[in-house]
């Protein structure tokens, strides 16, 4: 399959699409987040460069992902404690001609049909790929525990049942940091009480 990445930004004619190809597999709440509502408006505009779509040969999109810039020094402990965590260390230090040195991937999907064909990789290593380039030298991609939604959560959509050690019974919350092309894998942990475990 011949696939090529575009900045989801300079090609509105593609955004119909995505809509409906990406929007039809997130639950409800995830529209109406408080802190994405606060934020991402101020995220698509100044860090419109990471957000990416991966199209074939006929200008079908095949998965799209975007990522955030943070500064981090590279330490478990400093990790951002979770999407709302990272959306707050990006737009405030940005605000203030802070510099970033790391992306956060926020998130990232293949259309559904094309699952299993290696294509979530590909696009990881594109937004990888876009972040160096601009000047991001490493990368945080917190994954999604597979049996994560199968979990009981609260009215806001937070699981509290971890273990003794504060981990995602479902499987690991992994946050990468890709260095010499191996990544570190870390059990997800409960930060900040609940960040980074909302289904």
């Amino acid at each position: 399959m011949d696939i090529r990445a575009v900045v989801f930004a300079e090609r509105p004619d593609l955004h119909q699409q995505a809509d409906h190809i990406f929007g039809a597999d997130w639950p409800e709440f995830i529209f109406h987040h408080p802190v994405a509502d606060q934020y991402l408006e101020r995220v698509r505009e100044f860090f419109k460069d990471l957000s990416l779509l991966l199209v074939d040969g006929d200008d079908r999109i095949v998965a799209g992902g975007w990522g955030v810039p943070v500064r981090w020094d590279g330490t478990i402990e400093n990790l951002p404690g979770g999407y709302d965590d990272a959306l707050r260390q990006v737009v405030k230090p940005h605000e203030k001609g802070r510099g970033a040195d790391t992306q956060v991937i926020a998130a990232a999907q293949v259309r559904r049909d094309l699952r299993g064909r290696g294509l979530a990789g590909h696009v990881l290593g594109r937004l990888a790929d876009f972040g160096a380039q601009a000047g991001l030298t490493r990368v945080i991609a917190p994954v999604r525990p597979t049996l994560k939604a199968t979990l009981p959560v609260d009215a806001d959509g937070v699981l509290h049942d971890l273990d003794p050690a504060g981990r995602c019974p479902a499987g690991p919350m992994a946050a990468s940091s890709p260095q010499a092309g191996r990544p570190d894998v870390v059990p997800g942990r409960a930060l900040h009480g609940h960040d980074g475990f909302r289904r």
